[in-house]
C-alpha cells in the first residue's frame, strides 16, 4: 500500500486574490483533493468507507505558508498518512512550487465516524491498518485545542450564502478558511498576509444557522489573532481559529 502521493495544480486566475497570490482557501482545497484521491486509491475513498458504514471528518487542520504562488504557477501537493493520535487519524502535507521548492505545510486530523450513530470510531475499526504505519515524528507538533484569550472581542455577525452550502447541506471545512479572512479588511491583506492557520472543527455549521465570530487578539505577540464561530446567542460553538498574520 503506498502512504504517500502528490497531485499537480496549475494556480487559475479566478483562484488569487487582489495582489496576485493564490488563496488559502484554493490551497486548503488543492489539499483535500489530493487527500481524497489519495484516499480512494488505498481504499480510504467515501464510497468504500461507506460500504463499512464510516465517514470520514477533518476534526482539525493547521497550514502553513512560506510563500504563495501566483496565477499559473503550479503547484505541488505532497501526502502521506501519519499514523494516529488516540481518535485521530493524522495526515500530513508538504506544499511545493513546480521548481519543488517546500512552500508550505499542513497536518490534518481526521476522525472516522460511523455513519448510523454519528459516533467516532476508533483507529483500530478502519478497513485497512492505519495505526502500524511507520511515520517519523520528529520535528512535528500535534494539534491541540485552542482556548479563547480573556479579553472583550471583537464580534461580527455573518449570514450563510448558497456558495457556502455543500451536497451535505453544511459548510465545507474550506470555506471556514475564508469566514477567517474576511474578518479583515482589505487595507490589512494589502500589508500583511497569513503566515499559518490552525482550525479546530467542534460542530459542523448548517445552512439554517446564523453564525456569529468573535475575534480575539492576542496579548503578547503582535498579528496574533484567536477567532471562534457561534450561534448567535453563543451556546453553541461551531470552530475555534488561531490566526498568524505577518
Amino acid at each position: 500500500m503506498k502512504m504517500t502521493h502528490r497531485e499537480r495544480f496549475v494556480v487559475k486566475f479566478h483562484e488569487v486574490d487582489f495582489r496576485g497570490k493564490v488563496k488559502l482557501f484554493t490551497i486548503m482545497d488543492y489539499i483535500q483533493h489530493t487527500a481524497e484521491v489519495h484516499g480512494t486509491s488505498i481504499g480510504l475513498g467515501f464510497e468504500n468507507m461507506m460500504n463499512h458504514g464510516l465517514f470520514w471528518v477533518v476534526s482539525r487542520m493547521k497550514l502553513n505558508m512560506e510563500r504563495y504562488p501566483g496565477a499559473c504557477e503550479e503547484v505541488i501537493i505532497e501526502t502521506e498518512l501519519a499514523g494516529c493520535e488516540k481518535l485521530f487519524c493524522v495526515r500530513r502535507f508538504t506544499i511545493l512550487d513546480g521548481k519543488e521548492n517546500i512552500i508550505g505545510n499542513a497536518t490534518l486530523y481526521y476522525l472516522m465516524v460511523d455513519a448510523k450513530t454519528k459516533f467516532p470510531q476508533k483507529p483500530k475499526v478502519c478497513p485497512i491498518d492505519i495505526i502500524n504505519v511507520d511515520v517519523d515524528n520528529k520535528g512535528h507538533e500535534g494539534l491541540k485545542k485552542l482556548k479563547m484569550p480573556g479579553d472583550e472581542p471583537l464580534v461580527i455577525n455573518r449570514a450563510l450564502y448558497y456558495n457556502e452550502i455543500d451536497a451535505n447541506n453544511h459548510v465545507n471545512n474550506a470555506k471556514y478558511v475564508s469566514f477567517v479572512e474576511d474578518c479583515f479588511s482589505l487595507k490589512w491583506h494589502e500589508e500583511h498576509e497569513i503566515a499559518s492557520m490552525q482550525i479546530n472543527y467542534v460542530k459542523e455549521i448548517k445552512a439554517e444557522d446564523t453564525l456569529k465570530l468573535n475575534i480575539y487578539s492576542e496579548e503578547v505577540a503582535e498579528k496574533i489573532y484567536y477567532i471562534n464561530g457561534t450561534n448567535e446567542d453563543s451556546s453553541l460553538e461551531f470552530f475555534q481559529c488561531k490566526v498568524n498574520y505577518r
